[in-house]
C-alpha cells in the first residue's frame, strides 16, 4: 500500500534510527520497547557496579526506592543482595525521620523512570524525524504501531497535515484489527458457539497496550 502523496527527502539516519526500525519488529509500541530496555540496562549497571556507592545509595533513598514499573522489572532479577543493600538505606532513612515522628518530605523523581523517559523522548523525537519517509513509513505499516500515549506525543510534533493524517490512517486500521478480534473472541465464549478460542484469547492483552494513554503504560 503506498501511504505518499509524494516523496520525502530522508533526513540523516543515526543509530537512534535503526533502533525503531528494530523495534518495529518487537510487536510492541516500538518507543515503549526501546525505553523499557533502556530502563533494564541502567538498572543492570546500578546492580552490577554501584550498590555500594554512597551517591547511588543517596539517589534512591530520596526517590524512597523505585517506582512500580522498575519493582517489576526488579522482581524478575536474581540480584537479592544488591536490592537488599540499597533498600537498607532507604529504610535507614525512613526510620530517621519516623523516629522524630515524621513523614519523610515527598520523593524525587524514581531514577530508573527518568532514564526510560528520557530515552522515550529521543525516540519520540526521531520518529518524528523520520515519518515522513516512504520505506520508514511502510515499516511501521507492517508494525503493531504505537501505544496511543506515545502516538499523541509523535503526532504533536508532525507540523505536516498530510503525514499525520497518513500516520493515523495506519493507526486507524491497527486499532480495527485488534477491534475485530475482540469481536471473535467474544462471540467464541457465546454458549452456542463450537469453535475452540484460540490465539485471540489474549487480544486484550494487545488491545491494552494499544489503546494506554497513561504515562506507566508498559511494564
Amino acid at each position: 500500500m503506498n501511504f505518499f502523496h509524494k516523496n520525502s527527502k530522508p533526513a540523516e539516519r543515526h543509530t537512534h534510527f535503526y533502533e525503531l526500525w528494530d523495534a518495529m519488529g518487537e510487536g510492541d509500541c516500538p518507543i515503549c520497547y526501546l525505553g523499557r530496555k533502556e530502563g533494564m540496562r541502567y538498572l543492570d549497571n546500578v546492580l552490577h557496579e554501584s550498590v555500594t556507592n554512597g551517591g547511588m545509595q543517596s539517589r534512591v533513598a530520596h526517590s524512597h526506592g523505585f517506582g512500580p514499573r522498575a519493582l517489576e522489572v526488579l522482581q524478575k532479577t536474581n540480584d537479592n543482595l544488591g536490592l537488599g543493600i540499597l533498600y537498607r538505606r532507604v529504610c535507614l532513612d525512613l526510620l530517621e525521620d519516623l523516629k522524630r515522628h515524621k513523614l519523610p518530605p515527598l520523593p524525587d523523581n524514581c531514577p530508573y523512570e527518568e532514564h526510560r523517559n528520557a530515552a522515550e523522548k529521543e525516540h519520540v523525537q526521531e520518529f518524528a524525524t523520520h515519518v515522513s519517509e516512504r520505506d520508514f513509513l511502510e515499516r511501521y505499516a507492517t508494525s503493531f504501531g504505537l501505544c496511543l500515549r506515545h502516538l499523541r506525543e509523535v503526532v504533536g510534533k508532525i507540523r505536516d497535515g498530510a503525514t499525520r493524517a497518513q500516520l493515523l490512517e495506519i493507526d486507524g486500521k491497527r486499532v480495527e484489527t485488534i477491534r475485530k478480534e475482540l469481536d471473535e473472541m467474544i462471540s467464541k465464549y457465546n454458549y452456542r458457539n463450537v469453535k475452540p478460542v484460540g490465539k485471540e484469547a489474549t487480544v486484550w492483552r494487545r488491545a491494552g497496550i494499544k489503546t494506554s494513554d497513561h504515562a506507566l503504560c508498559v511494564a
